[in-house]
């Protein structure tokens, strides 16, 4: 079975182990070392399929990589990306919890429609376009999101559910998003490591909350 691990599975693997490490802070109401995580998860994300490329893999290893991706898509921004919103939710009403599992459904469907249909276009290169918004987007968007407890508590609270209610329409909806190129990956390093050096700054205390 471990005759499949190389650099890219194990980057993916790390990204996964961050990003449920994440949310386990989040339920301690370690809010912003959460999303410090989860930025990490993110970029593991962003970079496992450009290693995998520089990899020469037979299409069994392929076909591994391609599977331990998406499952682990599934839990990092789907399952925990959902817990780390409920741990981050200030009043946790049954609406917001309801929210989160939804959240998390649609990450999982949208992830299923991936693997049934983009997979097979991106492979072909027939679509310079995502269908729908990628369940990665929720290691950038919700770190955002949640620097708004700068402003104040029910900022963090609206922005936080806003966020999640508008992804999970995104998710599943038809929507094209122009997949990242080359070009694009030094700017979404960027916001990445925006995110992540304001979390460490509130975290630590550096940057008042």
């Amino acid at each position: 079975m471990l005759r499949f691990m190389n650099r890219a599975n194990a980057l993916t693997v790390f990204g996964l182990m961050s990003a449920l490490f994440g949310a386990l802070l989040a339920v301690q109401g370690k809010l912003h070392f959460a999303m410090v995580a989860l930025v990490v998860a993110g970029l593991a994300d962003l970079f496992d399929g450009p290693l995998a490329r520089t990899i020469e893999r037979s299409d069994e290893e392929k076909l591994f990589g391609q599977r331990l991706d998406s499952l682990a898509d599934a839990v990092s921004f789907g399952a925990a990306g959902a817990v780390i919103l409920y741990g981050a939710a200030l009043h946790k009403t049954p609406p917001e919890q309801l929210l989160c599992v939804v959240f998390a459904a649609c990450a999982v469907w949208r992830l299923a429609y991936f693997d049934t249909v983009g997979m097979q276009a991106a492979e072909e290169g027939k679509s310079p376009r995502f269908v729908g918004l990628p369940t990665t987007y929720t290691a950038l968007f919700v770190p955002f999101a949640a620097l708004t407890r700068m402003i104040s508590p029910e900022a963090l609270r609206i922005a936080l559910n806003v966020t999640a209610l508008v992804m999970a329409v995104a998710m599943t909806s038809s929507i094209p998003i122009p997949k990242p190129g080359k070009k694009s990956y030094p700017l979404l390093l960027l916001l990445a490591l925006g995110a992540f050096g304001f979390h460490i700054g509130m975290a630590l205390g550096a940057i008042p909350t």
